[in-house]
């Protein structure tokens, strides 16, 4: 008996802990009822003991804070913990795990270096770029220059006992030690407000290193730093890319000796003539550099590199997870459209680059270009792009096999073009997928078999859109962390595999991004750029709060809510100060809804036709609700009640300016209903004519018929889920007619759209190029296919109490998920047949969980495996506590007996 899965501020013996740590372990469920009353943990450097808490009273398992000796920079620590179980039993100490501190502050002593002499023409700002809305408004002339090369030589004496490399770049970087790359990670050291914050990595390198002569090289892209990023040209936070590098090495005598960046090291152009994230790379092998990454290279007419950088910052340890390659795509048709050029289409999206080999004569080259679909005469839609020009280009030195991968670029496609000038013939053709890593994924399945695809459709549009931070699409020139998109896309993805890290990574990045008056910007990390200034503020900016919540709420961490608890409450002064009589609105509207007049999105741009007030209003409701939540957690209790009395202003604004004296609103579309019925402001009798209204709007047509946007949707399966409407929420999920999930699946597409009406029916594409074909907006549905239809919810913060509660209907007749939580795995696996419900389910350790069953009225659970701690029948409905451990029941239900969200409360 000892504790398992040791995690320290969320990974498993992560190797650059800056901030104060925090430990959790899960407790092995080997019974029911299996649990936690003390724990005792012990922190060790070397065989010094630097912290020991002693017997702890209690069942917290999660986010203990270190309590001990002040930490040293790149040290390694390790610890252990035991735990006392629920019969007072003591357990055994844990295997020992480990963390290792970064840098920190005061540990960097190297010098940001770069390259930054010109080739040709220098960077005019002046020259109009056309992008955004204005992409066709003019030719573009790309500016692209090469990335520098860097290189140093060192010895290493003998006995090398351990060396860790840490990397920071105001750009993208690449590191070969001897001629190897180090570490499988891309796009280093990640995406930041390089006004504020710029990320480290490391990595151990001992086995990269000899004894003797070596030599680290590097190769420094402009990325997100100085290239195109969203919708501005180039150069949005800098014009000089810098990368700073520190090597810090221990002998077996104990000498520790660095290897550090300064004026010292060489630079020089070489092969990568062109880079950039969102325009591609240009490769010349003509002129690659020979083994210019290993010791004895003649570099002497490579020159000094330039010190010094435009942003004072020391790098911080970057606290996601790591981007990476991720698996290969062989092509599933290749088209031949002329002499050495080739349609290829890969049969399923992905972001990412292409891989070639190839061979010819030197000199011939090839370049690819990429688009998400064909036009309408089976030709690359590149309209869909904007102005990112999305193509990769290669030109060959003339040797048997060549081979092309590009580095700090990627792109969001399913089809590529590839052709070829002089003799050039390809070899090999195939894709690279690539994204941030999505540790513990939730396994789901159900008895529709549409309903399987839309969820492997999420999880598609999910890798191609985690690129350090949520993205909304991953093709066009935008490529950006919208915040309304992006904290209910992560919301939904909380329950498709662990985003803790990637959550507290992007926390940063928002906060970072606070203005003076309290208001955050509507993009993390902020930019202020054309098309944007008037979402600052509005719902796009609700993101800070909802992502510490999310935090709290999904992974049960309540240091963050304390860590961004000022800037909280500072955004939420300005939130009061620029509203009218508590009314807030969205500027726009439910954005890519479908308009009432036309049954399709804005042909303009994508506003919505709800009321801005009704929607902004609703939003302002719903983080003042997670606000007040949060308050309580941590013990704010005079907080709590102002926020509970702002809500409560909110609502009466709301009733005053939008619920007519007959109780329905004056507007009345979908998304107003829904979020009115969301959000409580209808009081009880309201409610159920406003449910009859809004069920009457979807059905409509004879079938159902979502018509809201990207602002309303997060919320329409779970309230239906919430007011015992599983059944339309079940329909709407197996309808493969339009607008819906289900129809881009029969219009033959893998990926989650931008817009309901991506592709109309007649198989054209909409008319706007702002139209994602790979977008983040409505995957948020899988928050319901978890926690509503398989049933796997969470009751109090962490999952510490889970609600299952099957969402059974003549539609879906099963369903099963296995949900990674931080206590451990919780299961869930239900079937209705012949009117009766069977559920099978497993509780982590140190947890319990609510039973929630629809019922005939005077049907009795019947339990197959374990026993409740309390069981109530409530109408036709009835709730059974019970503690960890493995659960079978099962009960007669003959269907179609919702009950209110009143009764459930």
């Amino acid at each position: 008996m000892k504790a398992i899965h040791l995690m320290c501020n969320n990974f498993s013996n992560p190797i650059q802990v800056e901030e104060n740590p925090v430990f959790s372990w899960n407790i092995p469920c080997d019974r029911n009822g299996a649990g936690q009353t003390a724990y005792r943990i012990q922190v060790y450097c070397g065989k010094e003991k630097c912290w020991d808490t002693g017997r702890t009273e209690g069942d917290s398992c999660l986010f203990i804070p270190y309590d001990g000796r002040t930490l040293i920079p790149d040290s390694q620590y390790s610890w252990r913990v035991k735990y006392w179980n629920e019969r007072g039993e003591e357990a055994e100490w844990s295997e020992p795990a480990f963390f290792e501190t970064g840098l920190m502050e005061n540990g960097w002593k190297a010098e940001w270096i770069g390259y930054d002499r010109i080739e040709g023409e220098a960077y005019n700002p002046a020259i109009t770029f056309y992008c955004a809305d204005d992409f066709d408004k003019g030719i573009n002339q790309y500016y692209l220059p090469p990335a520098p090369y860097i290189r140093k030589e060192f010895i290493v004496k003998e006995g090398l006992r351990s060396a860790k490399l840490y990397i920071s770049a105001l750009g993208l970087t690449e590191i070969e030690i001897n001629g190897n790359k180090a570490g499988d990670e891309v796009f280093i050291p990640g995406l930041s407000d390089y006004d504020r914050t710029v990320y480290s990595r490391a990595f151990h390198v001992e086995d990269f290193l000899d004894e003797g002569s070596n030599a680290i090289g590097i190769i420094l892209a402009d990325g997100w730093y100085a290239g195109y990023i969203g919708l501005n040209a180039r150069e949005w936070y800098g014009s000089r890319p810098r990368v700073i590098l520190q090597l810090e090495m221990e002998y077996q005598d104990g000498v520790r000796e660095q290897i550090m960046s300064d004026a010292s090291w060489k630079a020089s152009y070489g092969p990568l003539q062109e880079s950039d994230i969102f325009q591609g790379e240009t490769y010349n092998a003509l002129k690659e550099l020979g083994k210019w990454s290993s010791p004895g290279y003649q570099d002497e007419r490579w020159e000094a590199v330039d010190t010094g950088t435009e942003k004072r910052l020391i790098p911080k340890g970057h606290t996601g997870v790591a981007m990476k390659e991720r698996e290969s795509l062989r092509p599933a048709k290749i088209i031949r459209k002329r002499e050495n050029c080739y349609l290829i289409d890969f049969g399923e999206y992905l972001a990412g680059v292409m891989e070639i080999s190839c061979t010819g004569e030197a000199g011939a080259s090839f370049s690819v270009k990429h688009a998400e679909t064909l036009d309408k005469n089976g030709e690359l839609y590149l309209r869909g792009n904007r102005s990112a020009r999305c193509m990769d280009s290669y030109i060959l030195k003339g040797a048997q096999t060549e081979y092309f991968k590009p580095r700090f670029t990627y792109h969001g496609f399913r089809y590529a073009e590839i052709c070829g000038k002089g003799k050039v013939s390809f070899l090999d053709i195939k894709a690279l997928k690539i994204g941030s890593e999505l540790p513990d994924k939730t396994e789901f399945s159900c008895s529709s078999e549409l309903v399987n695809q839309i969820f492997e459709m999420i999880r598609s549009t999910e890798e191609c859109n985690m690129m350090d931070v949520p993205t909304d699409c991953c093709a066009r020139d935008e490529r950006l962390g919208w915040g309304m998109e992006g904290n209910h896309f992560m919301h939904a993805m909380a329950y498709m595999n662990n985003q803790s890290a990637a959550i507290s990574k992007w926390v940063k990045d928002i906060w970072d991004g606070q203005r003076e008056d309290g208001g955050l910007e509507a993009i993390a990390p902020p930019m202020r750029m054309k098309d944007i200034e008037q979402f600052v503020g509005d719902l796009q900016s609700n993101h800070g709060v909802h992502m510490v919540y999310v935090l709290y709420r999904m992974y049960g961490d309540t240091h963050v809510i304390r860590k961004y608890f000022n800037q909280m409450n500072r955004y939420f002064d300005f939130l009061e100060r620029n509203s009218d009589r508590y009314i807030r609105n969205a500027t726009g509207g439910d954005w890519l809804a479908i308009l009432e007049e036309t049954n399709h999105s804005d042909f303009l741009h994508g506003f919505g036709d709800s009321s801005p007030g009704m929607i902004g209003t609703s939003h302002y409701a719903i983080i003042t609700q997670m606000m007040a939540e949060m308050c309580h957690a941590i013990g704010k209790q005079a907080d709590e009640q102002r926020y509970l009395k702002l809500l409560g202003n909110i609502k009466n604004a709301f009733r005053l300016n939008y619920i007519q004296r007959d109780g329905t609103l004056r507007n009345g579309r979908q998304g107003e209903y829904l979020m009115a019925l969301y959000c409580g402001f209808f009081t009880e009798e309201e409610e159920k004519k406003a449910l009859i209204v809004l069920e009457k709007k979807l059905m409509e047509k004879g079938h159902i018929q979502w018509k809201g946007g990207t602002a309303t949707t997060p919320y329409f399966l779970t309230a239906m889920k919430r007011f015992g409407k599983e059944k339309l929420a079940n329909l709407f999920l197996t309808s493969d007619q339009y607008p819906g999930l289900g129809y881009m699946l029969h219009c033959g597409y893998h990926t989650i759209w931008e817009r309901w009406d991506a592709v109309f029916e007649d198989g054209t594409l909409h008319p706007q190029a702002m139209n994602a074909l790979c977008h983040i907006g409505f995957t948020v549905v899988a928050q319901y296919l978890i926690g509503g239809l398989a049933g796997i919810d969470c009751l109090e913060a962490g999952f510490r109490k889970i609600v299952i509660s099957p969402g059974p209907s003549e539609e879906i007749r099963s369903a099963c998920a296995k949900l990674f939580s931080n206590y451990g795995v919780i299961k869930s696996a239900w079937k209705w047949e012949n009117g009766i419900l069977h559920v099978k389910c497993s509780i982590p350790a140190n947890t319990k969980a609510i039973i929630v069953l629809p019922r005939n009225q005077t049907e009795e659970l019947l339990w197959l495996e374990g026993e409740s701690m309390g069981t109530v029948y409530n109408n036709n409905k009835v709730f059974a506590e019970i503690s960890s451990g493995k659960y079978e029941m099962e009960i007669r239900w003959d269907g179609d007996n919702p009950m209110s969200v009143r009764e459930r409360s």
